[in-house]
């Protein structure tokens, strides 16, 4: 996922991490490394401020963007492998998700 300015972007996959890459260079500027299992999806929230990751292992998790810094996880936050998540353009709290769970979708408040 491309950060709402384009300066940066996000990757995760099978190695338990996510990476932050400067898109202008391609140099890896921040390895987000606290997961326990692969990394389905990404999503930048509206300012660039936080990123989320939905993981193999039914979580979530919401990193700082700026120092790296783990803010939130929601452990068992659907049934299944969460298969996306996405903030919402005009909200940098909320985060919806769906896990592959018959597709179900959440909402959430990253705050509370």
């Amino acid at each position: 996922a491309f950060s709402p300015c384009g300066q940066t972007l996000a990757t995760g996959g099978g190695a338990f991490t996510v990476i932050l890459w400067d898109a202008q260079t391609g140099k890896a500027e921040l390895m987000l490394e606290k997961l326990t299992d692969w990394v389905t999806s990404v999503s930048f929230s509206a300012d660039g401020a936080r990123l989320a990751s939905g993981s193999g292992d039914r979580s979530i998790r919401v990193w700082d963007t700026a120092t790296g810094a783990l803010l939130r996880t929601m452990p068992h936050a659907h049934d299944s492998l969460v298969s996306w998540v996405h903030f919402s353009p005009s909200n940098n709290r909320r985060l919806a998700s769906a896990g592959y769970e018959w597709m179900v979708t959440k909402q959430w408040d990253v705050d509370s």
